[in-house]
């Protein structure tokens, strides 16, 4: 039976053991093979398929595009044949954008903000009268 043990998987992917637990959890990795042990009343040791460490490399870039676990586990869905329905991926991908441009448009007010607080302050001056200090704390 070939297999990766949990510990090397994450040190393979460069995650917690307690996340691949998580994930597999929530239903983002499937279950994997059990290896049973010879002697003793030991359950035995999970072995985890190859493909797991593209799946959570998957989900980690994911998560780092800011998408939540139940965003990434309907993709996985997608991704694995199960969601077929053309006008519900259709809709999550729109739903996404939207987001995303909000997000954007937060993020240039931010830009805005701090581009006219840096215009209003002197490298030179002391900390004490530092008008973005004032500003934020207003």
């Amino acid at each position: 039976m070939d297999g990766i043990r949990i510990g090397k998987l994450a040190k393979i992917t460069n995650v917690n053991i307690e996340t691949i637990r998580f994930y597999e959890k929530k239903g983002l990795l499937p279950t994997p093979a059990r290896k049973k042990i010879e002697f003793g009343t030991h359950p035995g040791f999970k072995l985890f398929s190859t493909d797991t460490v593209k799946r959570i490399e998957f989900i980690k870039r994911l998560k780092n595009l800011g998408f939540t676990l139940k965003e990434i586990g309907k993709l996985l869905d997608i991704a694995d044949g199960k969601e077929t329905k053309c006008d519900e991926i259709y809709k999550f991908a729109q739903a996404k954008k939207k987001e995303v441009n909000s997000k954007i448009d937060e993020l240039r007010k931010i830009k805005k903000m701090l581009d006219e607080l840096s215009k209003s302050c002197s490298s030179n001056s002391d900390l004490s009268v530092c008008p973005i200090i004032e500003s934020l704390t207003d």
